[in-house]
């Protein structure tokens, strides 16, 4: 939630950040921004964290593979959102 508010406040912001946002949300980067950092970083995990913390009487077994899928899933996410991002960083110039 913080990540998007995080994008509207710079698409309504300086020129350089409105250009960030811009090559962020373009074809190049938008797969890899929205596919892989906001979808599988961070929504699929919260829906297994939020599946695990639910079924608590599962066996450990079921709920050790899909911790590890969760874990897994978030350091792709935490990739694909670095690299993303600095792929798509502006900065204006100091005088």
């Amino acid at each position: 939630l913080f990540t998007i508010i995080h994008v509207m406040v710079m698409a309504n912001s300086m020129d350089a950040a409105r250009e960030s946002v811009r090559r962020l949300m373009s074809d190049g980067l938008k797969w890899s921004f929205l596919g892989g950092a906001i979808t599988l970083g961070m929504i699929v995990p919260l829906i297994i964290f939020g599946y695990m913390y639910l079924s608590l009487g599962q066996p450990v077994q079921n709920l050790a593979i899909m911790l590890f899928v969760a874990v897994v899933l978030r350091i792709v996410g935490d990739y694909a959102f670095r690299s993303s991002v600095l792929s798509a960083g502006v900065f204006e110039k100091m005088i």
